[in-house]
């Protein structure tokens, strides 16, 4: 009897111990200030969304597996460190750099699809970065996970962009796609811009947004498209 009372508790005493390990709360520290290094295109609030993280007074509260667990799982990361040093938090980050925003025009309404620079998709459903460039598709222009030719085509283009006029490509804010042509919409400005689908037509582009900006006239419309370029 004094056996099965004395293994009866030693189950107990186990099974408490499981449990505590299991459930028992997360192991937090408050640091002073989380700082992100690296994050170009992934928002602070996307990256540190689920991570657990509160305010207490003027700390942060913070469960440092949580918040790597949560980093590790983002698509838009490619790599990641956290460090401490003199009360607070470092998050060193290598991004996926993204390079647009498609947004596919459905009949159940528009779905925003973010790419990298393979043309992988990174974000699905809704936008997390504000600054890229927008390409506006058709439905025939995404099909069964890939992008259709000509959206490829001025992918690419786009890329180039990045790499070799940086500036120009943070200017671009959205591309419409028409039959054989696109519409290029700038930041800040209400002239559309027509131009054919190669990179030497968008340097064309680049010289002629320059003149618009220069100029005192309101354009509405600038077909780069032929020799010569109509203004009007």
């Amino acid at each position: 009897m004094k056996f099965l009372l004395t293994a009866l508790l030693l189950l107990i005493l186990l099974s408490a111990v499981k449990s505590g390990t299991e459930s028992g709360p997360a192991e937090e520290t408050a640091f002073g200030e989380i700082i992100i290094r690296g994050a170009d295109s992934v928002p602070r609030g996307v990256l540190l969304s689920g991570s657990g993280i509160r305010q207490s007074g003027d700390k942060l509260l913070v469960d440092p597996d949580a918040l790597d667990r949560v980093i590790s799982q983002s698509p838009l990361v490619r790599s990641h460190t956290i460090s401490v040093s003199e009360g607070k938090l470092y998050i060193h980050l290598e991004e996926n750099p993204l390079l647009f925003t498609a947004v596919l025009k459905t009949a159940r309404g528009n779905l925003f699809l973010e790419a990298d620079e393979n043309l992988k998709i990174r974000v699905k459903g809704y936008p997390v970065s504000a600054n890229l460039p927008i390409i506006y598709i058709e439905e025939s222009d995404y099909e069964d996970g890939g992008f259709s030719g000509r959206v490829r085509e001025i992918a690419g283009i786009l890329k180039r962009i990045k790499r070799d006029e940086p500036e120009l490509y943070t200017e671009i804010s959205e591309l419409h796609m028409e039959s054989g042509f696109v519409v290029v919409m700038v930041k800040g400005r209400r002239t559309e811009f027509l131009v054919n689908s190669s990179y030497g037509s968008f340097m064309r582009f680049k010289y002629i947004l320059g003149y618009v900006d220069r100029s005192n006239d309101i354009f509405s419309k600038a077909d780069i498209r032929g020799n010569p370029v109509l203004l009007r």
